[in-house]
């Protein structure tokens, strides 16, 4: 792939990113203005769904915007970080931290905590609870407490805050590239 197509691949990819990242907050957005009481079932399981629909939008378009400069030579990787980025598998925790890694590497940004800090600990519970509602197996598991319901909102914001830097680091990063001659 040569260095313009490579430019143009990634200016695609980060347009659609910024579209679908824009779209799934309305979404998220829309839900909260229409259930004004955070207790309600149906908010707390559409929001629990909405919010990983974004998670995992946002982790795709970022495996592909990385994937574009690692295939222009731009960036030197290992071959598991290769093999990572090649593969289509994007839910789970691990996925999102390898995704964040990566991204960091490749982009020469600075590095996240992506240790087993609280924040982390905290998005692991809002995966279970998302695969309980999307394969509910029992009228319970359609249930999200309040527990369940903190645990999520406290996660999904600062996983929300970790993208929302990597997507303004990079697009200040994209800026300063086109300024070069």
């Amino acid at each position: 792939m040569d260095l313009q197509e490579a430019c143009e691949g990634f200016d695609k990819a980060l347009v659609s990113l910024l579209g679908m990242n824009d779209i799934l907050r309305e979404d998220l957005n829309a839900l909260l203005d229409a259930f004004p009481d955070q207790s309600s079932q149906v908010l707390r399981r559409s929001f629990v769904r909405a919010s990983w629909a974004y998670v995992e939008a946002v982790t795709h378009a970022l495996k592909l915007m990385t994937s574009i400069v690692m295939d222009a030579a731009i960036c030197k990787l290992e071959s598991d970080e290769i093999a990572f980025l090649r593969g289509q598998r994007v839910g789970g925790l691990s996925s999102i931290k390898q995704t964040i890694h990566v991204v960091t590497k490749v982009f020469g940004l600075p590095e996240r905590n992506l240790g087993g800090g609280s924040d982390w600990l905290r998005v692991k519970p809002s995966i279970k609870v998302r695969d309980r509602l999307v394969h509910p197996k029992t009228v319970e598991s359609l249930q999200v407490g309040d527990l369940d319901w903190q645990t999520h909102t406290q996660g999904f914001v600062w996983l929300v805050q970790i993208f929302d830097k990597l997507l303004v680091d990079i697009s200040a990063s994209h800026e300063q590239c086109e300024r070069r001659p």
